[in-house]
């Protein structure tokens, strides 16, 4: 279907949201601009998209009657003889719910898409066609996939075939039951959290996790290749990072979450740990660029001055500061204390506005590393890092010597 057009007064509206002031000129132009953008989508739309050719002959077969479909393991049967030749010649399979073959219903465990006729088969079964296997039909699957259990499809329980009051598992539940009772040679299944291991575990059979790539997953119902969103995934982590600061196992485990509401295959490990721990590492950087950023060269001196033991005293500005004065202060404690608050504040530190360019906890977290690292490792730090982390410890001090004197003051 055609895009629709921005009207004069959407493209005023739209202006205005990003604080835009456009004359009637101009937004006559705006106008003309996105109606030549939107021709090309209007090309898209008139192409019809190609259909790969169905290259073996097959019916659409028919659903089994309860008669032949003793554990509810069968969805649909239909016979499609593959290749004369090959590995799997001879051979009989059964195909997970949920992966396409042409002119066979598929409703992936629920009843919301059932009356699903796909027009393609998916690449594994071309593969497993052109190697000689006989397609037996389509094996149940649990609703969506979603359960390492046999009762969630909207087609009935899966019953394990050693014991019908027991559950085969899922969600490859019927593909288990059927290789397991000998109805078919293999099955094809599919496996992100055990969805063919556990099944397979439950029922006696050997079930088998190839390597992460070495499947397509090209038309198998409701999965995107990792690829095809890691980019939106990297702009997660990077959100996450950048606001919360948590570290690389929570950001891990959500990010897999992430994946999984998404319907995208997970990556292996090994994938998606390093994705996060560049993803933070450079977040971290992005950090300390900001406060960085913000300081002039003499704010960078004075910060500097800070991590060194000046002649006479024994400790550094810095640990001076971070210890503050005893709880139960002496007068001339309590008049030190006032003092402490001039010098901190006399940085002018809390002029920079760093509070709006960086959110509050990654602040704090940085200020709270800032307050017990020693300041000689401090000073080994690089530059930028050295610098954000006294940028955001002085401004937790400016508080704290404030309120060491309030109690020096109210002991």
């Amino acid at each position: 279907m055609s895009v629709p057009r921005p009207t004069p007064d959407d493209v005023r509206r739209i202006a205005t949201a990003y604080h835009f002031s456009l004359s009637d000129d101009e937004v006559t132009t705006y106008g003309a601009l996105v109606d030549a953008t939107l021709e090309s989508y209007d090309r898209l739309d008139e192409l019809v998209e190609p259909i790969p050719p169905v290259r073996y002959p097959r019916e659409r077969g028919q659903r089994p009657a309860d008669s032949g479909n003793p554990l509810g393991a069968w969805y649909y049967r239909s016979t499609i003889r593959g290749a004369d030749n090959g590995v799997l010649a001879g051979k009989t399979v059964a195909i997970k719910d949920n992966i396409c073959v042409a002119g066979v219903p598929m409703m992936n465990g629920t009843a919301v898409l059932e009356g699903y006729v796909p027009d393609a088969d998916a690449t594994v079964v071309e593969r497993v066609l052109d190697a000689g296997g006989t397609i037996l039909g389509k094996a149940v699957c649990e609703s969506l996939c979603f359960s390492g259990g046999s009762h969630t499809s909207d087609t009935g329980p899966v019953r394990n075939p050693y014991d019908t009051s027991r559950s085969t598992g899922g969600s490859s539940s019927g593909c288990a039951a059927l290789v397991a009772t000998g109805a078919v040679d293999v099955a094809i299944g599919g496996d992100q959290g055990g969805s063919v291991r556990i099944p397979s575990g439950w029922c006696g059979i050997y079930g088998l996790k190839p390597s992460h790539g070495l499947v397509p997953i090209r038309r198998v119902c409701d999965l995107k290749e990792f690829t095809a969103v890691e980019a939106d995934l990297r702009g997660w982590v990077s959100a996450r990072s950048w606001t919360s600061g948590d570290g690389p196992k929570a950001i891990f485990i959500d990010a897999a979450g992430w994946l999984r509401e998404r319907d995208v295959l997970l990556p292996g490990v090994s994938t998606l740990t390093r994705l996060v721990a560049q993803v933070r590492d450079d977040t971290t950087r992005r950090l300390w660029a900001v406060l960085d950023g913000l300081l002039t060269v003499g704010q960078r001196y004075v910060l500097d001055q800070l991590l060194e033991v000046p002649p006479g005293p024994r400790i550094s500005d810095l640990e001076r500061w971070r210890k503050g004065p005893p709880p139960r202060g002496s007068g001339p404690t309590m008049i030190k204390a006032p003092d402490q608050v001039a010098d901190v504040m006399g940085l002018g530190m809390g002029d920079l506005g760093a509070e709006d360019l960086v959110p509050p906890r990654r602040l704090s977290e940085l200020a709270k590393y800032g307050m017990s690292a020693d300041a000689s490792l401090i000073r080994r730090h690089p530059e930028g890092r050295r610098m954000a982390t006294l940028l955001a410890t002085v401004r937790l001090l400016e508080a704290k010597s404030v309120d060491d004197t309030w109690s020096c003051w109210t002991c």
